[in-house]
């Protein structure tokens, strides 16, 4: 995950905050259409003009099917933030229909 947090120790709420104190300060939110839309800009984008920067994934603990993932995200504006979204059985058809089309532009 984008930017230096190491995920595999923070638990979902550290992971946030981590992302904030570091200026990730837009949150983000995948609707119908899909559409994401940015809290920092107000503006509704197709998820094809949103980069995802960044990613962390959760697995519940008592129960593996809780499934959710930070996705940190870069408007076209430049705004960068996250998003918390369920993924896998449990994803909204238009979060995994915006996951499929948003570049991945995430350091490797």
């Amino acid at each position: 995950m984008d930017p230096g947090i190491d995920q595999e120790l923070l638990p979902l709420h550290d992971v946030v905050d981590a992302l904030e104190a570091q200026g990730y300060d837009a949150r983000f939110r995948i609707a119908a259409g899909p559409t994401v839309h940015c809290s920092r800009c107000a503006d509704p984008y197709p998820p094809a003009d949103v980069e995802v920067i960044g990613l962390h994934r959760y697995e519940g603990e008592t129960n593996p099917s809780d499934e959710e993932l930070v996705l940190v995200l870069r408007c076209p504006e430049g705004h960068r933030g996250w998003s918390l979204v369920a993924y896998g059985m449990n994803a909204p058809p238009e979060v995994a229909e915006a996951l499929r089309t948003m570049p991945d532009n995430r350091e490797r």
